[in-house]
């Protein structure tokens, strides 16, 4: 009984590492406030930005939702659109959100968006299937895989009339609340478990901090996202300044994705944390690319920047943060500072692609009375590497595939990721 109750754990354990990832920035509204969110209308090309009152009394979960009315004028609708966030080619992601109606019947349209880097559409998709009544209801749209090209999506709602003929002909209100954009399940390989970017160790090491003026700072902080410490970067007015790590080895054609949580120290003014990633080969400069959408408020944020793939020829990344103006047009005029925590650089080990890895070439066995791993596969295997689901890698495995002992791990669930043929493939076992 115990044995089954170990593996029901165990399982259950699985389950919840490949939960999904929400990453709409108050999507929930629990800020008390519409921030990230833009509500606008136009009428005849004139764009006039709008605003969602907030309630703290008929509200979905938490303490608030958002109270969004569509006036009646002919023209492109009022929509409520959340702060663009980075997306993943081949990916698909799943919307969610609770609402209800305020005025009888009508169509909450929900729409997607997707842009490249350039802010050119590379794709608009519709969901024309929500009708809201007079108690909240909750709506899933999965969108489509996000097109070649794309690096971010736009989401929002309108107001069309019940049988999705046009806008509403009359204002309506409705109450949103709970709004997901949801990343898919996929199991990722943090690549800094070892590069002090939680500031575990205390201080700021294994991070370069480069400041033109003598007066711009980078110490530890005891007002942690996690853990004991965060790194507090002060940047004096009109310095140029940035905290980053260099040298991570990477390969062409992989998707990384770069990763923090920060807030502003109190007292700090508004700042945008500029997120970048220069790809290098050798002391060469290959690509350099830049996230300009983190703006810090008083309280930690996550935020994710969605590396586009590794270009040809590069072999190494440098990645980091700088401290910019909220407006992105430069380095601030006034001194500013941020509190940096959790910093993660993530490599999928369970990759989602617009053309499927082909695993039927590879057959994988586990023994857990030998506790022998056996990797059989029709084409050579370059290499087979063993992950705990918090995606630490504890072997790494080069030849004698059809027989690896894994006697020495502890107890619990793991991925193994094979490359072979140039394809990767993954599975789970689960070690008693």
């Amino acid at each position: 009984m115990k044995k089954k109750l170990l593996v029901f754990l165990m399982m259950a354990s699985f389950l919840a590492s490949y939960a999904q990832n929400n990453i709409m920035v108050n999507g929930d509204f629990e800020l008390g406030d519409a921030t990230n969110w833009r509500y606008l209308k136009v009428v005849n090309g004139v764009a006039t930005n709008l605003y969602a009152e907030m309630s703290n009394s008929d509200k979905h979960g938490g303490a608030y939702a958002a109270k969004v009315t569509f006036p009646s004028e002919v023209g492109f609708n009022d929509c409520v659109f959340d702060q663009v966030p980075a997306v993943m080619e081949g990916t698909v992601y799943t919307f969610k959100a609770w609402a209800k109606s305020l005025n009888g019947a009508f169509m909450l349209r929900i729409h997607a968006t997707f842009y490249d880097d350039a802010n050119a559409v590379i794709g608009d998709f519709n969901d024309i299937t929500w009708i809201l009544s007079d108690t909240y209801s909750e709506h899933t749209y999965t969108l489509p895989a996000v097109p070649v090209g794309a690096t971010k999506v736009n989401i929002g709602f309108r107001a069309f009339s019940a049988d999705g003929s046009g806008f509403s002909p009359s204002t309506v209100s409705c109450m949103i609340d709970d709004v997901q954009l949801l990343e898919p399940q996929i199991m990722y390989e943090n690549l800094l478990t070892a590069t002090n970017a939680d500031f575990e160790f205390g201080n700021v090491s294994n991070w370069v901090f480069w400041a033109d003026d003598a007066l711009s700072t980078a110490t530890v902080s005891s007002d942690a996202h996690g853990g004991s410490y965060a790194a507090e970067v002060f940047c004096a007015g009109n310095a140029k300044t940035k905290v980053f790590q260099r040298d991570q080895t990477v390969t062409a054609g992989e998707k990384l994705v770069f990763k923090a949580w920060a807030k502003l120290k109190a007292g700090s003014p508004a700042l945008m944390l500029r997120m970048y990633a220069t790809f290098y080969n050798g002391n060469s400069i290959v690509a350099d690319v830049a996230d300009p959408n983190w703006i810090l408020i008083n309280t930690y944020t996550q935020h994710s920047f969605v590396l586009p793939s590794v270009p040809a020829g590069a072999t190494k990344l440098t990645y980091g943060f700088h401290t910019f103006k909220t407006d992105g047009s430069g380095f601030n005029a006034i001194d500013v500072t941020s509190i940096v925590d959790d910093v993660e650089l993530l490599r999928p080990i369970i990759q989602t692609s617009i053309h499927p890895v082909n695993q039927h070439n590879i057959s994988f066995y586990f023994s857990a009375k030998s506790n022998i791993l056996r990797i059989v596969s029709e084409n050579e295997i370059q290499s087979a590497s063993i992950y705990t689901f918090n995606g630490q890698k504890v072997s790494e495995i080069l030849q004698n595939f059809e027989s690896v002992n894994v006697s020495n791990l502890h107890t619990g669930i793991y991925i193994v990721k094979i490359i072979s043929a140039g394809t990767i493939t993954t599975n789970k076992f689960i070690k008693n």
